[in-house]
Formats: structure tokens, C-alpha cells, sequence
């Protein structure tokens, strides 16, 4: 038994400064959201239209109720066919110039340790990268998962006690008719309304994760000196 090895910090994480990657990019902590917009379109939907759609209605919404700040920011590169900033493009070109000026957008590469303090730095992440979300949790902040996995039940729902974070979003028909967006919506207010919560809860959950993750290595390890 064990949880993601993604939940232990990254080397020089404790030493790194915030700063230096916030202010590269005109980001002020506890001031934004972040959103990874999967490349992976096809493990959600085959109506690419309507998954932009989806993504855009999110960010309006944000935008024009909450006035916050959005960083679309890509967590995959590879392969190409499912390079996250392909989906961001997408979303550049056809999101309205009212909204676009609202957005961060990251659109080259990052070390691992700079795309984490992004995460862990903003109020709140949504991601479509399950990684993407186990980053924001390891830094103690609540992630809104769009899932096409039972991996992020297992991960997130289970491992973090955070079902209630989760969009299920494989189903072709939610993207049709827009009931992905709508949740997503609802979950952004219902962390909102309890958030302190939340992050007790995350900070909690991942101590806990990260302790198991430790005790599989050090089993790992006298298993190793036994043979």
C-alpha cells in the first residue's frame, strides 16, 4: 500500500524561492486560479468544439462572477498530439478579448519545480493532469479535478479524501450539453463557501500521503538488504 510518489516534495523545493518564477510571470500569491486544460481531448470527448466550449464557459465564469485572475498554464508536452498547449491556443483564439485580457497564459517550458509553486501558490487549481492536481495538494491547496479515470478516484477521491472535488467528465453527453461546465461551476462555489476547510482537510490528507509513500520506501529498501 502506498500513494502517488508525486506527493513527495521535489529536490530543492524547500529552498526554492516563489518569487523569483511569480514574479516572471506577474503573479501575486493567493490572487489567481490556475487551470490545466488537458490535451488528452479524446479521453473526454470526440467533440473537440464542445470541449472548448466547456473550458471557455468555465473561464467566463470566473472572470466575470468571481474577478479573479485565471493562469492557463500546460502540464503535458508530450507526445505532441496531446501537448496541453495546443487546447490553451485553442482557447486563446476563441475565448472573447474582454476575457482574454484576464488571463496568464504559460505557454513555454517549465522545470517541474516551477509549474509546482504556480499550482501551490494560487487559490485554487483545475486541472484536466492528475498530477497537475496531486502538485497543488502537496502544496496544501484544493484542486478541482476534471476526471476521465477511476485513477482519480483512487488517487483523490480515496488517497485524499476529496471526492467532492472531482467532475466526472468522461461521459461524451456532459460535454454535449454543457453539464460539465455547470458542475465545474458548482464546485468552484461550493470550495469557495468552505474554503479554510478545505485546506485544514488537504493539509491533513497529504501529510498522510506523503508518510505512506515514505514507509513503502523504507519497506522497499529492508526487502532490498534481505536478499
Amino acid at each position: 500500500k502506498s500513494s502517488d510518489l508525486a506527493f513527495l516534495k521535489l529536490p530543492g523545493q524547500d529552498d526554492y524561492n516563489a518569487e523569483l518564477i511569480l514574479d516572471k510571470y506577474n503573479l501575486q500569491k493567493d490572487n489567481y486560479i490556475t487551470m490545466i486544460p488537458s490535451g488528452l481531448v479524446r479521453c473526454y470527448t470526440d467533440n473537440r468544439k464542445k470541449y472548448i466550449e466547456n473550458l471557455i464557459r468555465i473561464i467566463e465564469y470566473i472572470i466575470t462572477v468571481r474577478r479573479i485572475k485565471i493562469v492557463l498554464m500546460p502540464h503535458v508536452l508530450r507526445p505532441e498530439t496531446s501537448d496541453d498547449r495546443i487546447i490553451i491556443r485553442e482557447i486563446i483564439k476563441q475565448i472573447g478579448k474582454v476575457y482574454l485580457e484576464k488571463l496568464i497564459i504559460i505557454d513555454d517550458i517549465m522545470l517541474p519545480l516551477d509549474a509546482r509553486v504556480i499550482l501551490g501558490n494560487g487559490i485554487f487549481s483545475i486541472t484536466g493532469r492528475m498530477h497537475g492536481a496531486i502538485s497543488t495538494f502537496q502544496m496544501n491547496k484544493p484542486a478541482i479535478s476534471l476526471s476521465y479515470s477511476v485513477k482519480y478516484q483512487g488517487v483523490i477521491g480515496e488517497g485524499l479524501a476529496c471526492h467532492d472535488l472531482i467532475v466526472e467528465a468522461s461521459d461524451y453527453k456532459k460535454w454535449e450539453n454543457g453539464e460539465v461546465a455547470l458542475e465545474t461551476i458548482n464546485k468552484i462555489e461550493y470550495l469557495f463557501n468552505d474554503y479554510t476547510t478545505f485546506v485544514t482537510r488537504i493539509r491533513s490528507k497529504a501529510a498522510f500521503c506523503k508518510d505512506e509513500v515514505f514507509q513503502m520506501i523504507d519497506q522497499v529498501h529492508s526487502e532490498l538488504e534481505g536478499l
